[in-house]
């Protein structure tokens, strides 16, 4: 049976994003170690520590889909048809973007009736491997339709000001 797990990481004071909607305090921990883990799209690979490799390795190798949400979606335009883990991603969103350049091609499934089917979709794609949500609200929404799914979250220190309203998970 599939697993519906999801990582947060989020300052100290409640906020993800600094005031320009950026949130590269949040992942330059991705790049600034001696460690390579390459991923799937090309420009986006890991240099992290060994601990933190590890930790890349244990949490992604048994990925079977991505279940995120229409804002990291936009945010990433989609990550141009291919997530760096290439697996299928199940977007919930109350409009399929019939103009976006990959529809036609890439494994992206979008979900318009709510987050239980959401995680329905993306556990029957994924199989029994696991599922794993990422965004910020999403993952709230889906623990409140998988009683067992597993969350775990990073706090760091203090790193925004209050700023736009997308900051404030």
């Amino acid at each position: 049976m599939a697993r519906v797990v999801s990582e947060l990481s989020m300052s100290l004071d409640g906020f993800i994003a600094d005031p320009q909607d950026g949130v590269p305090h949040i992942f330059d921990w991705y790049g600034n170690g001696p460690v390579h883990i390459t991923t799937a799209k090309e420009g986006l690979d890991f240099h992290v520590a060994e601990a933190s490799a590890a930790h890349i390795r244990e949490a992604t190798a048994n990925v079977g889909s991505l279940l995120v949400g229409r804002r990291l979606f936009n945010v990433t335009n989609g990550w141009e048809g291919q997530h760096p883990f290439d697996v299928p991603v199940v977007v919930l969103t109350h409009n399929v973007p019939t103009d976006w350049e990959h529809i036609d091609w890439a494994p992206f499934t979008f979900v318009t009736d709510g987050i239980e089917k959401a995680v329905q979709t993306a556990k029957d794609i994924g199989g029994d491997k696991t599922v794993a949500v990422a965004g910020g609200v999403t993952p709230a929404n889906a623990s409140t339709q998988d009683s067992s799914m597993r969350s775990s979250s990073t706090s760091l220190p203090s790193c925004s000001e209050p700023g736009s309203r997308s900051s404030r998970t």
